[in-house]
């Protein structure tokens, strides 16, 4: 019974020892960790969003997070509390939640849910500004305006750049002056649009012309009237300054003639009718009168400039003024009153011509240059007679002059007649005799020139050969082409010597008649 008793006795310690062990080795752990708190967005891009938290805890040990995007495991076992989820896509939205786990494997429940979208970032850039044009000039400043530029998010302001810099930044209105500006220097200006991305348009049209803030006058020297640049003698043009040429021009004594054009601030000529554009105010024109000393060597090296005569708007009148070159074509002076040049040159047939060369003054100007009724006008530079391709483009010079933005009022060189070239044998006899006499005569006998309407005489070349008054003149003006007697010569200046080419051709035409 003792052995018994001893046997349960020590299997009961057994027992009573095995229950109060302190080996826990054996323990599962089942408790999960605590939710993350305070999930927020710090920082949302196109294709990221950057996240964090508040830490779990554990009463083992937090092994890190899980971060679900539209419930779906997107990272896993990030052991920080910021992450950045990236790979999403632009203007989209997402749910995001995080869950802790433990090293058992036990996951806490989810963090508050964040439903956040990405942003587009816009790359569209504004529309660039149209019509950008000067609307005023003063003493140192364009006045400049534009039309609006539209923009998919909104445009925020405009940037003006001056010759390639950039002069003024994010101008909240569609106008603006561009100030600082020197006489006679050429800019070139353009504006931009901008909207809140920073994305920048194309650029507008480009203004690039002469800036010219004072009223023009004549000054003593040609050299002041900002017409050439360079060395004076080599008749070379300023910037802003256009050469122009005619289908059929005046003759003066077979000198050469160069003209040229420039319109202040980029202003245009307006179409009015084939016959003389509308100038703006402060446009300045001027034709230099010189002469190849040797035609014969078929190169220009050898010149003789006698005078520049130049006419300026101002106020809506014309204004004239004459500059006479010294002998040593180094300047030329304003001088009207007129004088002879005496000198020689070689003609193309090599032929020595000698000249009394005859510098009009003010009043023989004013002859020529003005109306019945005493206003001072242009007489050459006819939109029809400037219809033709000129030697310094390869294309028509009046869609030239539209395309630069010289001539406003027509869309194409077709919709203005065209003076017939007199020298040009492949067009009619008719033509050519007609537009001779025209250019020659019309400025004075057309209705509101010099010559009294009651002789009934039109020498425009469109007027109708029954209405011009030539059939009942032939011989008169065949008497006044082949005199150089000053007061009785027709046309009644510029000539010392006789035209023959053009009296040829003339005479055969008014035979023909």
């Amino acid at each position: 019974m003792k052995k018994i008793f001893g046997i349960l006795f020590c299997a009961s310690m057994l027992i009573i020892t095995s229950c109060g062990s302190d080996d826990d080795s054996n323990v599962t752990d089942t408790q999960s960790p605590t939710s993350p708190l305070n999930l927020t967005a710090s920082s949302i891009g196109e294709t990221t969003i950057q996240i964090s938290w508040n830490a779990s805890t554990d009463n083992q040990n937090v092994e890190g997070y899980r971060v679900f995007l539209n419930d779906d495991i997107v990272l896993d076992n990030i052991s920080e509390t910021t992450t950045t989820i990236s790979s999403l896509l632009p203007d989209t939205a997402y749910s995001i939640y995080v869950r802790a786990f433990d090293d058992s494997g036990n996951i806490s429940n989810s963090s508050n849910t964040i439903n956040i979208s990405t942003i587009l970032i816009d790359t569209e850039p504004p529309t660039s500004p149209q019509n950008f044009v000067i609307t005023n000039s003063t003493t140192d400043k364009w006045s400049t305006s534009w039309e609006m530029s539209s923009d998919n998010e909104g445009v925020t302001g405009y940037n003006v750049y001056v010759d390639g810099l950039l002069t003024q930044e994010n101008v909240s209105e569609t106008s603006t002056d561009v100030s600082s500006l020197i006489d006679y220097n050429q800019y070139s200006v353009y504006v931009t649009a901008l909207d809140a991305e920073g994305n920048e348009s194309e650029i507008s049209n480009t203004i690039t012309c002469t800036f010219l803030g004072t009223p023009l006058e004549f000054k003593p020297t040609l050299s002041e009237m900002g017409i050439f640049q360079g060395n004076l003698g080599d008749i070379a043009p300023a910037d802003g300054v256009q050469p122009y040429e005619l289908n059929t021009s005046l003759y003066t004594d077979y000198s050469k003639k160069q003209r040229l054009i420039r319109l202040p601030n980029c202003q245009t000529m307006n179409h009015n009718d084939d016959l003389l554009p509308d100038f703006p105010n402060n446009t300045i024109m001027s034709k230099t009168f010189y002469y190849d000393l040797d035609e014969t060597n078929g190169v220009a090296d050898d010149l003789k400039i006698i005078e520049t005569r130049v006419v300026i708007k101002i106020n809506g009148e014309w204004l004239l003024g004459n500059y006479v070159w010294n002998d040593s074509q180094t300047e030329a002076v304003l001088d009207n009153s007129g004088g002879i040049v005496p000198f020689d040159f070689i003609n193309e047939t090599g032929t020595t011509v000698s000249l009394n060369y005859e510098i009009p003054n003010a009043d023989q100007c004013i002859q020529c240059h003005h109306s019945y009724d005493q206003e001072i006008i242009i007489i050459g530079a006819k939109l029809r007679n400037m219809n033709l391709v000129p030697s310094f483009t390869g294309q028509n010079q009046l869609d030239y002059f539209i395309e630069i933005g010289l001539l406003d009022g027509i869309q194409s060189s077709s919709e203005v007649s065209i003076l017939p070239n007199w020298e040009d044998t492949s067009l009619s006899l008719s033509d050519r005799g007609r537009a001779y006499l025209d250019v020659q005569c019309a400025h004075c006998h057309s209705p509101g020139g010099e010559v009294p309407p009651f002789l009934f005489t039109d020498y425009r070349f469109e007027t109708p050969i029954e209405d011009a008054g030539i059939t009942s003149n032939v011989e008169e003006i065949k008497s006044r082409f082949n005199s150089t007697t000053f007061g009785f010569s027709m046309p009644l200046l510029g000539r010392t010597i006789l035209h023959e080419e053009g009296k040829t051709l003339l005479f055969e035409y008014l035979d023909s008649l």
